[in-house]
């Protein structure tokens, strides 16, 4: 594949994905908490790993992904919540 197509085909691929979370400001807020979040979790977790009968996994990502899901959550609830108050003033 040459590198001017590959160039082409990721441009619309991030085109299409702005466009998708930007659609909805409850999607954008939820967008933002995922990736404040996940900033968070890189800086704050320190590195930690399971091991147990005599196997061993990185603990860390496993962290890093429910800092991430939950900095989601609350960026979407945050979302909603302001857009209710927005809307219910005149």
């Amino acid at each position: 594949m040459a590198l001017e197509a590959f160039t082409e085909i990721s441009l619309r691929l991030w085109r299409a994905s702005v466009a998708y979370v930007t659609k909805t400001p409850e999607r954008k807020w939820t967008a933002a908490g995922v990736g404040l979040g996940f900033g968070v979790a890189l800086i704050l977790v320190p590195p930690l790993g399971i091991a147990a009968f005599g196997g061993a996994m990185a603990g860390w990502w496993i962290v890093v992904t429910i800092v991430t899901l939950f900095g989601g959550m609350a960026g979407n609830r945050w979302g909603v919540q302001l857009e209710r108050r927005r809307s219910k003033k005149p």
